[in-house]
């Protein structure tokens, strides 16, 4: 084998490799760019709406499509992603849930009475959910920060990493932003606002869930006007691992795993170069 076919085999070796990491890390995404289907299966884990009616707006974050959905004030029950409680399940740990909202609630005021579930999972037993037994939550609180929560097995506590205020404003502010929620492998969660991390704290095991993800309202009690989203959200990915900052969505960076592959490219190619270079001076 000559040098030239064999440094281009190590070339799509490397690169499939790469590309391979990369895809392999989405469990789900749901661009909600005017359809409920997840990008990644289709219409096999596509948004089921409960009551009420979304609409889907042209109103979208820069990192966004063409639409996003939108949540009207307690006219709603939330989605289900992936046809409903049984149809798409969160794994218990070491995963990362993203999304991007904007809140129509008036600046510096009270979001409501709870906080504003944007994204939740709760494993249950019953019809209505039981959160004691463990699960999840990506909320605005009544004064605008991000809250990422978690509640253990058995109601052995509930654990809240909460975002700074936005500089005093809130993220009820009326505009587009991002906010990440991680869960590690040993229960660690991780929140980042707008690319931002917020620190990280020591959560509790919140066992296998065997709910699906609910946006917009809770899903310990979806029938409930408690907790509802009001805005609209946009961009909705799960990733089967903890994400750091480069390879959220609203990185403005290429994700680690194509820059490996393009810098792992690069050296390849001044090799070959280099050779052909030595050979033609021969």
């Amino acid at each position: 084998m000559n040098k030239s076919k064999f440094i281009s085999q190590v070339v799509f070796a490397v690169l499939i490799f790469f590309a391979g990491s990369l895809s392999a890390t989405t469990l789900a995404h749901w661009t909600l760019d005017n359809t409920f289907n997840d990008s990644v299966a289709g219409s096999t884990n596509h948004l089921t709406e409960n009551t009420g009616t979304l609409t889907f707006q042209t109103d979208t974050p820069s990192a966004g499509g063409s639409h996003s959905l939108n949540f009207t004030s307690s006219a709603h029950a939330g989605v289900a992603l992936g046809g409903g409680d049984s149809g798409f399940t969160s794994p218990a740990n070491n995963f990362t849930f993203e999304l991007f909202f904007k809140s129509t609630t008036t600046v510096g005021s009270p979001i409501s009475t709870d906080i504003q579930m944007m994204a939740s999972a709760f494993d249950h037993t019953t019809s209505d959910g039981d959160a004691a037994n463990g699960g999840w939550h990506l909320s605005l609180g009544l004064d605008g920060t991000v809250i990422w929560a978690n509640t253990g097995n058995g109601g052995s506590g509930s654990i809240s990493l909460v975002s700074d205020n936005n500089g005093g404003n809130g993220y009820n502010d009326g505009q587009w932003h991002h906010a990440a929620g991680t869960l590690s492998s040993s229960n660690v969660l991780g929140l980042f606002v707008d690319g931002v991390s917020q620190g990280t704290v020591q959560g509790v095991a919140s066992g296998s869930l065997r709910n699906g993800i609910r946006l917009g309202a809770s899903h310990v009690a979806p029938s409930s006007t408690r907790f509802r989203f009001t805005g609209n959200l946009d961009e909705v990915r799960l990733s089967d691992s903890v994400l750091s900052e480069g390879e959220l969505l609203n990185a403005n960076v290429v994700p680690e795993p194509s820059t490996g592959a393009l810098f792992m490219f690069g050296i390849v190619c001044c090799f070959w170069r280099s050779s052909r270079t030595k050979k033609d001076i021969s």
